[in-house]
C-alpha cells in the first residue's frame, strides 16, 4: 500500500486559512456594527439581540476552530516531510554492496 501526499499543494492550500479566517473576521465586525446600529427597542424584538450574539459567538468559534486546523495541518506537514528527509537519509545509508 502506498499513500502518496502532495505537499507543496497541502501547504498551498493551508496557507489560504489564515485569509480567510481574516475575511471572517470581517464578517463578524460588520455583524457587529449592524448590531450597534438598529435601535434598541428593535433589537429588543424576536430576540433580535441574543440572536446577533449567538452569530457572533458561532464566528469566534468557526475563527478558533480554523486557526486550530491551520496549526494542526502546519505540524503535520512539517512532521511528514521530516519524516520522509530522515527515511531518504536512511535509505541513502543503506550499503549497496553487503557481505564485501
Amino acid at each position: 500500500m502506498s499513500i502518496d501526499i502532495d505537499i507543496e499543494s497541502s501547504r498551498a492550500v493551508n496557507e489560504r486559512l489564515p485569509a480567510i479566517v481574516n475575511h471572517i473576521g470581517d464578517i463578524k465586525s460588520d455583524v457587529q456594527r449592524l448590531q450597534s446600529s438598529i435601535d434598541a427597542k428593535v433589537l429588543s424584538r424576536s430576540n433580535l439581540r441574543s440572536r446577533l450574539r449567538n452569530v457572533q459567538s458561532n464566528i469566534e468559534s468557526i475563527q478558533s476552530d480554523l486557526l486550530l486546523l491551520y496549526r494542526t495541518t502546519m505540524q503535520n506537514i512539517n512532521g511528514y516531510e521530516e519524516n520522509e528527509a530522515r527515511t531518504h537519509a536512511r535509505v541513502q545509508n543503506i550499503p549497496t554492496n553487503p557481505g564485501k
